[in-house]
């Protein structure tokens, strides 16, 4: 190996110089060079070395193998291949031994296996780029990302194919995960050691277009750390502790509520929501949130969202001021009914829709009413808006749901995990727990 190495050197060190003297020979090069001209100098002649270390690091790899690693069967060797390989530090064409095991009749490139292309042309490190970035942008923007930073072509169905290969095999990962931490599995430790941490959970959906299928709904979930923060409020205009959520960890399924609330319970556990002393679940008032909620967080004190509220509340001003004229009533009866709701006082809104005859308007409230104790919640520092995972459902849409976008449903779902990994700032050790 000592002959290999003082072999290797001299021609790493014959490379550098030629590297360096074509530096020195460019007709860019002076003493009254602009910055860039240094940058693009620099940049060439630490790629051309780059690539030059890369070609002969890969060209000393054994990639022999003694036996079939499927059957055990003894190999035949047929010759050499070449492959381009691109990776993070440059590209380089790799010649390989290619067997056939004479038993089961496989072939395989063991220098491929050893040095873990995983049946492409890209290194592991440069695939885990790809996958990262085609979970932050759509796949055409991606290239041109690579284009301009890294300098490198790569093609949108190259992206896909990365995305489509990791994405199956962290989607396995994250679901038997999931299967290990199910609620039946579960023991929750004694309720006296519960954390003093105040967590938060939050629910939402959005769309997403599925071929052959139509629009089908991306439920979200939210996991958080409760702050508080000094901050004028609102609805009194008084300075006063506000709760928010932060360290923002979300789960999504593009399925139905009974597939959702066991990826949301692994979230939860994941993040020690079901062993904080003081929880809370905030939420529009969609149905299936606070059944999701009940097997999530059972004994979670339930909000509903502040703004969803004063939502309906003004929709049920409309209807009982619906002529432009009589804007001023309509906003002065908001006006006096938003406080009561800030302060709890349901009953008086349910009476007045009720006695002007909104049934439909009253049995809203009638059914969320505990949920829209919001003077109390804010005493307490339960946070009343469900702004963190509304966010969170904007930023899987932007990925997903763009203009003219169309998934197939294994696609959908892949993407949806990358997409989860990347937003909870969970893609890297998820990675390498499966790559």
């Amino acid at each position: 190996m000592s002959k290999q190495r003082e072999e290797l050197k001299a021609k790493l060190l014959t490379e550098a110089e030629t590297a360096i003297d074509k530096m020195l020979s460019d007709q860019r090069m002076s003493q009254h060079m602009h910055i860039n001209d240094i940058e693009d100098l620099i940049g060439d002649t630490e790629g051309a070395f780059r690539e030059s270390v890369l070609r002969e690091l890969m060209s000393i790899q054994d990639g022999t193998s003694p036996a079939c690693g499927g059957c055990g069967g003894r190999l035949r060797n047929k010759g050499k291949r070449k492959r381009r390989v691109l990776t993070l530090r440059g590209e380089a064409e790799i010649e390989r031994k290619y067997y056939q095991c004479q038993d089961c009749g496989k072939g395989f490139f063991p220098l491929d296996e050893q040095l873990g292309l995983n049946g492409s042309g890209f290194s592991p490190t440069f695939a885990k780029h790809m996958v990262w970035l085609s979970g932050m942008l759509p796949y055409e923007q991606c290239v041109e990302v690579f284009e301009r930073i890294a300098e490198r072509y790569v093609s949108p169905a190259s992206i896909w194919r990365q995305g489509q290969r990791y994405g199956e095999k962290l989607q396995t990962y994250v679901e038997g995960q999931r299967e290990a931490v199910s609620l039946e599995r579960i023991e929750l430790p004694d309720a006296r050691h519960d954390h003093e941490q105040r967590k938060g959970l939050s629910m939402d959906g959005g769309m997403v277009n599925i071929r052959q299928e139509g629009w089908r709904e991306l439920k979200v979930g939210a996991v958080f750390d409760v702050e508080q923060r000094l901050e004028r409020n609102p609805q009194t205009g008084a300075l006063e502790e506000m709760a928010h959520g932060v360290n923002v960890r979300y789960s999504a399924v593009l399925g139905t509520k009974d597939k959702f609330a066991p990826a949301l319970w692994a979230l939860a556990l994941a993040h020690d929501l079901p062993t904080a002393r003081k929880r809370s679940v905030v939420a529009d008032g969609a149905l299936w949130i606070w059944d999701v909620a009940e097997e999530v967080c059972p004994d979670g004190r339930q909000v509903l969202d502040w703004f969803h509220a004063v939502e309906h509340l003004s929709d049920a001003a409309t209807v009982l001021y619906p002529d432009e004229h009589d804007a001023k009533k309509r906003k002065r009866w908001l006006k006096t009914y938003k406080n009561h709701l800030y302060l709890g006082q349901i009953h008086k809104i349910i009476r007045v829709l009720r006695k002007r005859g909104l049934s439909q308007q009253s049995r809203y409230f009638e059914r969320h009413k505990d949920r829209m104790q919001y003077l109390e919640f804010r005493k307490k520092g339960i946070p009343i808006g469900s702004g963190t995972v509304e966010s969170g459902v904007k930023q899987f849409k932007q990925r997903l749901s763009a203009s003219g976008m169309r998934w197939n449903a294994d696609g959908a779902n892949r993407m949806v995990l990358i997409r989860t990994a990347i937003l909870g700032h969970e893609f890297d050790d998820l990675w390498d727990k499966v790559a």
